[in-house]
């Protein structure tokens, strides 16, 4: 359906006037698979803003990832915090509907869509998550409750994939100690720590110890008195 490459939540944001041309000219089936699609990119977009890097993302979006399938999306989303639980929810009841349509019925093939009772009853209980009137069962009135409560949770999950803050690269302790003498250069710590280093690589340990053990002394010094200040407030 989609041909383009999606990078990001606002690649999406373009989107809605095509999607709902596409509903609108579809069958049941057809609408239901499209809206679905649609809110699982939505999904993998945020997901991959919350990533270190492309390449990270790409591993685990792949089809063969963690990250693979609607309901995978669902649930990873949801435990790194970018799904509320109503969101969640809904979006479950989405892929329940998404299923029916995309599967094969003995006795009435395709046609298990917004003219019966299950569906209905998974459309009412979507809407019903929304605030929506849900008093009605015409096939077509159920089609427009189902794309109208797409349509608010999308509106929900692009909002919350323009909050997301990619995390920072995790650093290796030789990278931090290196940062740290940068900015430790100049002071009486760094030079303190340069020259402890140097008997270290000299294989006298004493001093570099002696030194860490009064860095370690002066922070519990200065927690304590932290905590003292805290609760006098």
């Amino acid at each position: 359906m989609m041909a383009k490459n999606f990078q990001s939540p606002e690649d999406l944001s373009g989107q809605p006037k095509e999607i709902t041309a596409l509903f609108e000219s579809e069958s049941d089936r057809g609408a239901i698979l499209i809206m679905a699609a649609y809110l699982e990119e939505i999904l993998g977009c945020n997901i991959a803003a919350y990533c270190v890097s492309e390449d990270a993302a790409n591993d685990i979006l792949d089809f063969r990832g963690p990250a693979g399938g609607f309901d995978l999306k669902i649930r990873l989303s949801f435990a790194l915090g970018l799904l509320h639980e109503e969101e969640k929810r809904g979006l479950e009841a989405i892929r329940k509907i998404r299923n029916t349509a995309a599967h094969f019925d003995r006795k009435k093939g395709f046609d298990v869509l917004f003219d019966t009772e299950r569906t209905q009853a998974l459309v009412h209980n979507l809407a019903s998550t929304k605030n929506i009137d849900t008093n009605t069962d015409s096939p077509s009135a159920v089609k427009r409750l189902f794309f109208l409560s797409v349509r608010l949770l999308v509106s929900k999950l692009f909002a919350r994939g323009l909050e997301i803050m990619p995390p920072q690269k995790p650093t290796t302790l030789k990278e931090k100690a290196n940062h740290f003498r940068k900015l430790m250069v100049g002071t009486e710590l760094g030079n303190a720590l340069a020259k402890a280093e140097e008997e270290a690589q000299n294989g006298n340990l004493e001093p570099f110890i002696k030194l860490n053990e009064e860095i370690k002394r002066q922070l519990e010094e200065k927690l304590a008195r932290s905590s003292n200040e805290s609760d006098k407030v």
